[in-house]
């Protein structure tokens, strides 16, 4: 076989007996030793140039870093970044596949990261189910609408207090809240233990504040359960997030009537108890 470059040297050194045409072989004329020389440094600069590229090695293990890798390619360094991939294209991916399927991982235009799932073994027909905008937040399924980008999850307590809309406000003994705000939707528990209306007005509104975040577009009704509520009737009490007062209100409702504000003056003092669970429409 001629040795017509670097990839066709032989790890057999009785295999090569030329190098580019130029007769090396045992035996050969003293005056093609020169030749061969230069051929063989041109042989290197087309490797050096990238004209002729090199065989990547086969092997079981590939480690950069690292004389062990502990896995088939291992990233070893004490760099704070060890790697990085780059394309040239306005989009790029990652693919991952096994004898199941694959999945893709890529960046859109505007530095979005994307998730594609359900590819075949031949790592096509893939379809987008999870996008983090780089403008924040996560969509699905490929909507690329910002409104819709579910942009905050928390857990926390809160402390309800009281107000009124006329004269003093109500107290308790004991009063307590958590919460769940999963993008604008913000679901609040409350508890109020022994509620004292000593100093109120009787016939003004029973009203909770404090809410971790602000009520938005519209009045939304939640569910309670109390102890000692004084109506005349067997009644349902609901509480109601206010959109534009930022308050909670309670009322209590009966067949065939319309909904009743409960006032200081059907609570009894210092043996009321409300517990109330409501969601509603934050801005924030």
């Amino acid at each position: 076989m001629a040795k017509d470059s670097i990839r066709d040297y032989s790890a057999s050194s009785s295999d090569n007996s030329d190098i580019q045409s130029v007769d090396i072989s045992e035996g050969c004329a003293p005056s093609g030793l020169n030749n061969a020389i230069r051929e063989v440094m041109a042989d290197l600069k087309d490797v050096s140039a990238g004209t002729v590229a090199l065989e990547t090695p086969v092997a079981d293990t590939l480690g950069v870093g690292t004389t062990s890798p502990a896995r088939t390619f291992s990233v070893e360094s004490a760099d704070a970044i060890p790697s990085r991939i780059k394309s040239t294209e306005a989009t790029s991916s990652v693919e991952i596949g096994d004898s199941t399927g694959s999945i893709k991982i890529g960046s859109g235009s505007s530095g979005d990261i994307k998730f594609f799932t359900g590819g075949d073994t031949s790592f096509a027909n893939h379809t987008e189910t999870v996008t983090f905008p780089s403008t924040g937040g996560i969509t699905f399924n490929g909507d690329t609408a910002a409104e819709n980008a579910l942009d905050d999850y928390e857990e926390g307590t809160w402390t309800p207090t009281f107000s009124t809309n006329s004269g003093s406000s109500a107290s308790a003994a004991s009063v307590s809240g958590t919460y769940t705000k999963i993008g604008r939707l913000v679901t609040l528990n409350g508890q109020l233990t022994n509620i004292n209306t000593s100093g109120t007005t009787g016939t003004s509104q029973f009203l909770v504040t404090g809410m971790p975040y602000t009520t938005d577009v519209q009045d939304c009704i939640g569910a309670v359960s109390y102890n000692n509520i004084d109506f005349s009737a067997n009644i349902d009490m609901i509480a109601l997030a206010d959109e534009s007062a930022n308050h909670i209100s309670f009322f209590v409702q009966r067949d065939n009537s319309g909904r009743t504000n409960v006032d200081h003056q059907h609570i009894t003092d210092d043996t009321t108890d409300i517990w109330f669970t409501i969601s509603y429409i934050t801005n924030q």
